[in-house]
């Protein structure tokens, strides 16, 4: 049984509404290939790893990738 967090289940939520109110909703999860992506996963990694601009920056996305099992 698989059991989400409350700082999970906030973020998703949070996620959802910024989403919808960009007018851009999330109307299926993401996936990259055949898998589907952990939104939150990706999330923590991607802030493990200093965000957006330093991933950008030290160009990590490959590495990224790599840990979300691509």
């Amino acid at each position: 049984e698989d059991k989400v967090s409350t700082e999970e289940q906030a973020f998703l939520i949070g996620l959802h509404k910024f989403m919808h109110d960009a007018k851009m909703p999330i109307g299926r999860i993401p996936s990259l290939g055949f898998k589907q992506i952990d939104l939150y996963y990706f999330y923590k990694q991607a802030e493990r790893i200093g965000g957006y601009d330093s991933i950008t920056h030290k160009r990590m996305w490959k590495h990224l990738y790599d840990k979300l099992g691509g």
